[in-house]
C-alpha cells in the first residue's frame, strides 16, 4: 500500500563544537548528552519520515546517523570543514535520489571563517511525487551579537537570493525548512524577502501568533546575552503557491519539542496528506 501522509521536522538543535583535527571535539553547550538522549528518545516516539535538524555538530551528527539508522538509513549532509560545526543534516526513511550542497555568496565576519552556512538540498519520492528539500540556516548574529543590525539584514538578503536562484533549477515542488533568523516581527524585510517567493505554511495553515514561536527567552538553553529579547517565529517550512497546487495535499503545520526542550530552539512539524 502506498503512503499517502509525509510527517516532517526542522529543528535547530543548537549543538555548536569546536572541532581540531587530530585533537578532537569540543561541545559549546551545557547538558549535551541530556538533550541528545531526549531527542533520540522524542524522535522515536514520533517517528516522523524526514528530520531536517541545523546547527548540528558533527559527533552528534554519527551518534544520531547510528542510533537512529533502524528508522532512517538514508541521509544527506555537507562534510566541508570549519572550525565550528554547526552543520546541516537530512534524515529520510526513503531513498534520497539526488543531493547537492550549495555554500551562500555571503556571511558574516562572525561565520565567515568557522562556519559553512548554505544550503543542503536532498530529492525524494514518496506518494507517486518527486519533491525537493531544501534545509538552511540563515545568518543569525554580527560582531555585535545582534541579529538585527542593518549590515546582517544585507548579508541575510543576499543569502536569501541565493536561495531563489538555486530555486530557479529546479524542476520538483521544493520544501523549505529551517532557522531563517527572520519572521513576522523578527527582521520582517528579510522575511517578506522569503515570503515574495515562498508561503510560509503557518500562515497558509493559519496558526495564531502564539502557536507560532520557535524561539523564547523563557527557554532554558536561550542564552543570558538574549534574555531580553521578545519571542520570536524564526524556524519553519514554506512551500510555493505553485508547489502546494502541485503537490495536491492537504497541510498541518504545529510547534513541537515545547515540552520536552533539547535546545534554545523549539522544532517546527509539518504533516501532509496526499489527496
Amino acid at each position: 500500500m502506498e503512503q499517502n501522509e509525509l510527517k516532517l521536522l526542522t529543528l535547530n538543535i543548537g549543538e555548536l563544537e569546536i572541532s581540531l583535527p587530530y585533537i578532537g571535539s569540543f561541545p559549546l553547550i551545557v547538558k549535551k548528552g541530556a538533550r541528545l538522549r531526549r531527542f533520540i528518545s522524542f524522535i522515536e516516539k514520533e517517528n516522523y519520515d524526514i528530520i531536517m535538524l541545523q546547527e548540528i555538530s558533527q559527533s552528534t551528527r554519527v551518534r544520531v546517523m547510528k542510533k537512529l539508522h533502524h528508522l532512517y538509513p538514508y541521509s544527506a549532509f555537507d562534510t566541508s570543514y570549519k572550525l565550528f560545526r554547526g552543520d546541516l543534516l537530512i534524515l529520510s526513511k526513503f531513498p534520497i535520489t539526488e543531493q547537492t550542497f550549495v555554500p551562500y555568496s555571503a556571511n558574516t565576519l562572525f561565520e565567515r571563517i568557522p562556519i559553512t552556512k548554505g544550503v543542503l538540498a536532498a530529492t525524494i519520492e514518496v506518494a507517486g511525487r518527486t519533491i525537493t528539500l531544501f534545509n538552511t540556516h540563515l545568518t543569525s548574529v554580527g560582531l555585535t551579537q545582534s541579529g538585527t543590525t542593518p549590515r546582517v539584514e544585507r548579508i541575510r538578503s543576499e543569502q536569501i537570493r541565493d536561495i531563489l536562484q538555486f530555486l530557479h533549477t529546479q524542476k520538483h515542488p521544493v520544501i523549505l525548512a529551517g532557522d531563517m533568523n527572520a519572521g513576522p516581527e523578527t527582521s520582517p524585510d528579510n522575511y517578506k524577502q522569503i515570503v515574495s517567493t515562498f508561503v510560509d505554511m503557518f500562515e497558509f495553515c493559519d496558526i495564531p501568533h502564539a502557536g507560532r514561536i520557535t524561539w523564547t527567552p523563557t527557554n532554558p538553553y536561550t542564552q543570558k546575552i538574549y534574555k531580553s529579547s521578545p519571542d520570536q517565529q524564526v524556524d519553519g517550512f514554506y512551500i510555493q503557491a505553485k508547489d502546494i497546487v502541485r503537490l495536491n495535499a492537504d497541510f498541518y503545520v504545529e510547534v513541537v519539542f515545547k515540552d520536552t526542550v533539547v535546545s534554545d530552539h523549539y522544532g517546527v512539524h509539518l504533516g501532509i496528506t496526499f489527496n
